[in-house]
């Protein structure tokens, strides 16, 4: 059976991450490890598809719905292939259309300006040096995601404003235009919750996650 575009968006696409026991996206040094130039290079997108194939299936594709951030990638890997267009400028074209949604980037010198500081507790091994033991910060890199090659899952950066003027048109959960309904969302650095009721529209976004574990 192949996989298809509609079990994606679905959340249909036969991975279960709790089942796999991991999320490779936020554990990309294992990806890494696999390549025969793990030595060379960090893994991309491509690479973290083709380990994740070589893995079994939770589930039959279409059976049920499972929420995982590697199926989103693998979307945004089709999207990118289909049209051409790299993931984030098939976005702004066709659903931001002049929203101030920005590529979140993983090196930590990427954030000497930025006006607003995530914060978490944590720390982890550098994925953009895998074979370096190299600590650094939760929310640049060290929860084991390479930002860059995460584009369709979680790293988009935006403000409250910004996510409640897309909500105004577009679902907040599912697909489609706007309906009522709400999404929470978290990763490390940020909270956020969105939600359409009635003519109403909010977000609120907060720059960590930690109080959530407490």
């Amino acid at each position: 059976m192949n996989i298809t575009v509609k079990y994606l968006l679905e959340l249909k696409r036969g991975y279960d991450r709790r089942e796999a026991g991991e999320d490779i996206l936020v554990d990309l040094n294992k990806a890494t490890m696999s390549l025969l130039t793990k030595r060379n290079r960090t893994a991309t997108t491509r690479d973290v598809i083709e380990y994740i194939l070589a893995q079994p299936l939770q589930f039959t594709l279409g059976e049920k719905k499972s929420y995982s951030n590697y199926g989103y990638m693998l979307l945004g890997y089709l999207v990118n292939n289909a049209t051409g267009m790299p993931y984030m400028d098939f976005l702004e074209k066709n659903f931001f259309r002049g929203l101030d949604v920005e590529l979140c980037k993983t090196s930590p010198y990427e954030h000497r300006h930025d006006r607003i500081i995530q914060e978490s507790r944590l720390t982890g091994l550098d994925p953009l040096r895998p074979m370096s033991n190299r600590p650094v910060a939760a929310v640049y890199g060290g929860y084991g995601a390479i930002m860059e090659e995460c584009s369709a899952a979680f790293s988009h950066k935006a403000s409250a404003s910004t996510i409640a003027k897309f909500a105004g048109f577009h679902a907040v959960s599912g697909i489609g235009l706007r309906k009522n309904g709400c999404r929470p969302g978290d990763f490390e650095g940020a909270r956020t919750h969105v939600e359409s009721n009635g003519d109403f529209d909010f977000a609120v976004v907060l720059n960590t996650r930690d109080f959530a574990f407490d």
